[in-house]
């Protein structure tokens, strides 16, 4: 058996985050609270649509964080993992740590960059997330992002979606302490 941790992917939108907390995700059978899917559904409640527009965007992150937050503290009383895949804005990651600490559970940060701007430029560009109720990102949206962007001033591990992406799954398998089992299976370890 697999013991739970809580491990959260941030950095600025199209640096990876979703891809490698999707794939541990898939390895570890934990689910990933990724902070648009979690927020979409809510744009499609008119009144609360029309009350999250209005709101100061630390507001409207708060509100995205404590959904969070709550997901995760259910899948610790279960004794199981959660994964977090969101910017991290305005020191939140210190939540999610103290909730990890309080259900014994580790609390692990990956923090994903991508040096190469024509790359992440390229990666935003490209891709179409297709999540229902929710917006397509531009990269004027993510240059704003890059700009105001304050690294987690926490221990973590840094990954650059310049890297493979093979070389990076195994650098976050490391940070997590997930290794295969005698029957080939990936799981954590103490």
């Amino acid at each position: 058996m697999s013991l739970p941790l809580v491990a959260l992917f941030t950095g600025p939108p199209g640096t990876g985050k979703s891809t490698l907390a999707d794939a541990i995700g898939r390895e570890l059978s934990a689910p990933v609270f990724a902070f648009d899917w979690i927020m979409a559904p809510l744009t499609q409640v008119e009144p609360v649509d029309r009350a999250m527009q209005a709101m100061e965007r630390s507001d409207f992150w708060a509100i995205g964080y404590a959904l969070i937050d709550q997901l995760t503290e259910k899948q610790l009383r279960n004794g199981q993992s959660a994964l977090i895949d969101c910017v991290a804005r305005n020191r939140t990651e210190t939540r999610w740590a103290a909730t990890a600490a309080r259900h014994g559970a580790p609390f692990f940060v990956v923090e994903c960059t991508c040096a190469d701007e024509n790359l992440h430029r390229g990666r935003i560009e490209g891709r179409t997330r297709g999540i229902p109720g929710w917006y397509e990102l531009r990269w004027d949206q993510v240059v704003q992002t890059r700009r105001t962007y304050e690294p987690v001033a926490i221990e973590k591990l840094t990954v650059d979606a310049s890297e493979a992406l093979e070389t990076n799954l195994a650098r976050v398998r490391a940070h997590l302490r997930i290794g295969k089992d005698e029957r080939g299976t990936r799981g954590r370890s103490a």
